[in-house]
């Protein structure tokens, strides 16, 4: 029988933001699910408490170790995770991981950066050649440093009214897998 039982997410699944968010309860996790306790509630976000209960009963350490576990499986799985997790005074065991499907990416696309290194109109032809092969030669680039990052050259930047935009989206995808690989090397 658990003495606490909960979920961890890689992501805060709300905002997107990169926190490790943990709910517990005392004792059988169906308490959460099914019952609709209210859990308490860490988060915590590149070590910083964004927020933690007074009073939990379970220990720092153990909060401390389902944070970091997490952040390592969401690492090792190169996905943002949503994992289930139970402590038995002892040990904490990971009973399910899935990838956290409610997470929503938009295309915000900006033109603040390429107008420095694009500036004035681009022809739709220089536009269908040029920017598809440096988009492929920055994405060469940055694979070599933060791996596989499943972004097409296309994805990267689109051309409004003859002018180029990048989709910061996708750039925000580059810097965590960055941090990702960042974290990892460490």
């Amino acid at each position: 029988m658990p003495v606490y039982s909960g979920v961890a997410l890689s992501k805060n699944p709300v905002t997107g933001g990169d926190e490790v968010v943990v709910e517990a309860v005392s004792g059988l996790g169906t308490q959460l699910v099914q019952s609709g306790r209210t859990p308490h509630r860490w988060v915590n976000k590149w070590g910083n408490w964004l927020e933690k209960p007074r009073e939990s009963g379970l220990p720092d350490s153990v909060v401390d170790e389902i944070i970091a576990g997490t952040r390592q499986i969401a690492l090792k799985l190169r996905y943002p995770v949503d994992l289930e997790w139970v402590w038995s005074g002892k040990r904490l065991y990971w009973v399910q991981a899935r990838k956290i499907t409610s997470l929503n990416h938009r295309n915000v696309y900006s033109n603040y950066i390429p107008r420095e290194m694009l500036p004035g109109m681009i022809k739709p032809l220089i536009f269908s050649v040029n920017i598809p092969l440096l988009n492929s030669v920055w994405i060469e680039m940055l694979e070599s440093i933060t791996g596989k990052l499943g972004i097409a050259p296309e994805d990267l930047a689109k051309s409004f009214y003859y002018r180029v935009y990048f989709n910061m989206g996708k750039l925000g995808d580059v810097f965590e897998a960055w941090a990702f690989h960042a974290n990892r090397s460490r």
